[in-house]
């Protein structure tokens, strides 16, 4: 990390302190005067007055002198009232300012507002950022001056690197600062090995549904707009055999896709107009996965998980291969519904496979109308976790990855539903959150112990994905006329269900009886909660408060299957007839640009460092800007 630091005092004249101060230098030209107020507000901590100025149509990153931002001053003062209201207009939280290379995080550790900085790192503030001069981490910073409790909320964070947190074990050896050296070590020893690929994240990836614990926030900086002609950025373009509406996963350059293939000609995928409409299958199919490289689209190996006729029906317009898989860079997990569970390596060796159980599925009503499964699977600290809602014995359980040994396994009393487990996580406390129809769920991930339950006012038909945020727990459920919103504080136990007429409670940060969607999940971002309908409904409300920011309608006649995904502050959502919406992320809804896929679509598309992957009726698309790697 460059040469010791020889005590606090020149600790504090390396870090070169004072943005003030750099302001006062100079640097770019002042930026309007709604923003230039904007800035003032923010330095002075009156609320009020940035809520006006933003709904007068203020820019809330607009840089000032040296690239300051309104949020960077929030945080430098400690002004968490309006620190909260930039961040749910849409403020970068990764914005640093040119002196010192500091972005909010280290403002507000080296002003020692400790409170700031929950909110910071709920919105996805990075604390791995250095600074410009000595390449220190907002972590550095509290070793050295910054409040214990600034120290316990950077340390407890989960997105610390080992690089971080080595640099901090030198910082308190060079400071004195002893007493935190066996912290930062035993924070450092519980980091996986970065020689153990079981467990280590291999950038870049998208390891499940929707990516990281399902919250379709992709990194980098895909296209706005694209296409199969000739410079639209298409990368490759595979034939992908059969049908299924699983999701691509990566992990590194491997793509993992499962499809099904049935003998004698392609299945149908189709609206009938009634809603209960089932298919029943009655020719040969062969449920498969298959390993392409991310690069290429080149077909590196395929393997059979299951072959025959199937026994159980599918809905219309789902198909049998529906389930997206899921990975940790070892293992590659895929259920395929009747025909269970099943783990391969990543050079294709099936490890174990399962029969779950989990081909019953389809009206809560009429059990003859089956509509086939969808849920996914997902891996947590060597774990698969499934959860598996069927017409009797529904329950949730997890199989230890390696050998398929069951680790746990919870009966539950529900109908048949359709939307995948998602892990709420945060320093060290985890809950396994299930949507269905009976109640919304919170479990114990590492032994499946029950620890709060929702009973819900949900539809009979609950598809949609739990999602995590902004400190919250979004569950969202959609099929007319039920489609209620839930916003729920993590750490919940028993039974947290409202009483009648009542919107919120203790563990119950808000809810709505309107607003759900019935296929598609949820999306957080920015202090923001994106809501797809199906009918192409796209709402936006405050993340904490559930307030209304705008409802509207993306195209007119489209019908939306596809989860919305979220990169470098666009929305990328999907239509069922392959057009893809690009909209703006913020509190104002701005469509940035539409193209056209060429074939039907109804998977949720991957977004892996600048490049975005899509999944259509009959091939896997990339796309990319141009010169990307």
């Amino acid at each position: 990390m460059g040469a010791p630091l020889r005590g606090r005092a020149a600790w504090l004249r390396a870090a070169g302190f004072g943005l003030a101060l750099g302001l006062a230098a100079g640097g770019v030209a002042k930026a309007g005067e709604l923003e230039d107020q904007l800035w003032e507000a923010a330095r002075l901590g009156d609320a009020a007055a940035v809520k006006d100025l933003l709904a007068r149509g203020a820019q809330v990153d607009a840089p000032f002198r040296a690239g300051g931002t309104a949020l960077l001053f929030a945080a430098q003062h400690g002004r968490r009232d309006v620190l909260e209201l930039l961040l749910a207009a849409g403020a970068n939280v990764g914005a640093r300012e040119e002196v010192n290379g500091w972005g909010a995080l280290a403002w507000a550790t080296v002003g020692g507002h400790c409170d700031l900085l929950p909110v910071l790192l709920e919105h996805g503030a990075d604390p791995n950022v250095r600074d410009l001069a000595k390449g220190l981490s907002p972590l550095a910073f509290a070793v050295v001056r910054a409040p214990r409790a600034c120290f316990d909320l950077l340390l407890g964070s989960s997105r610390l690197s080992r690089e971080t947190l080595t640099q901090a074990v030198e910082i308190a050896g060079q400071t004195g600062r002893k007493d935190l050296l066996p912290l930062l070590e035993k924070r450092l020893a519980e980091l996986p090995s970065p020689a153990t690929p079981a467990t280590s994240l291999v950038p870049p990836s998208w390891p499940q549904f929707r990516g990281p614990h399902a919250s379709g926030l992709g990194e980098g900086d895909p296209p706005v707009s694209f296409g199969l002609e000739p410079g639209g950025g298409l990368r490759f373009k595979a034939e992908i055999p059969g049908l299924g509406h699983s999701s691509p996963i990566l992990w590194g350059d491997r793509l993992f896709l499962t499809t099904a293939v049935t003998e004698g000609g392609e299945l149908t995928v189709r609206d009938t107009g009634n809603p209960l409409d089932s298919v029943q299958e009655k020719r040969p199919t062969t449920w498969k996965l298959l390993c392409l490289d991310a690069n290429t689209g080149a077909l590196l190996w395929e393997r059979t998980a299951a072959a025959g006729v199937p026994t159980v029906g599918r809905h219309a317009k789902n198909s049998l291969a529906s389930p997206t898989p899921a990975t940790d860079g070892r293992h590659v997990v895929a259920s395929f519904g009747e025909k269970g569970l099943f783990v391969w390596d990543f050079e294709g060796t099936l490890l174990w496979q399962r029969d779950l159980g989990g081909g019953d599925v389809g009206f809560f009503y009429d059990p003859e109308y089956q509509w086939g499964s969808a849920s996914s699977p997902i891996l947590f600290e060597g774990l698969v976790i499934v959860q598996v809602d069927v017409q009797k014995g529904s329950y949730v359980a997890a199989f230890h990855a390696d050998d398929g040994t069951p680790a746990w396994r919870t009966e539950r009393d529900e109908l048949p539903s359709w939307g995948t487990p998602t892990i709420y996580q945060d320093a060290g406390h985890a809950e396994l959150v299930t949507n269905a129809t009976n109640a919304i769920r919170g479990y114990d991930p590492r032994t499946g112990k029950e620890l709060w339950h929702l009973k819900t006012a949900n539809s009979f038909i609950s598809a949609s994905t739990p999602i995590a945020g902004s400190g919250l727990i979004v569950v969202g459920n959609g099929y007319r006329p039920a489609k209620p919103l839930y916003a729920i504080h993590p750490g919940a136990l028993g039974d947290i269900s409202l009483p009648e007429g009542h919107t919120s409670n203790d563990s119950i940060a808000w809810s709505s009886a309107t607003g759900g969607p019935y296929y598609t999940t949820p999306l957080l971002a920015g202090g923001l909660l994106y809501v797809l309908a199906d009918d192409g409904v796209l709402s936006a409300y405050r993340a904490t408060t559930g307030e209304s920011i705008y409802r509207q309608r993306v195209a007119a006649g489209a019908r939306f299957s596809a989860s919305p995904v979220l990169a470098a502050d666009r929305l990328y959502l999907v239509s069922e007839e392959g057009t893809v919406y690009v909209v703006a992320a913020g509190p104002t809804y701005q469509l940035l640009a539409t193209s056209a896929l060429g074939e039907s679509c109804l998977a949720t598309p991957a977004l892996v460092a600048n490049t975005l992957y899509l999944r259509t009726r009959s091939h896997l698309l990339s796309f990319s800007r141009a010169g990307s790697p």
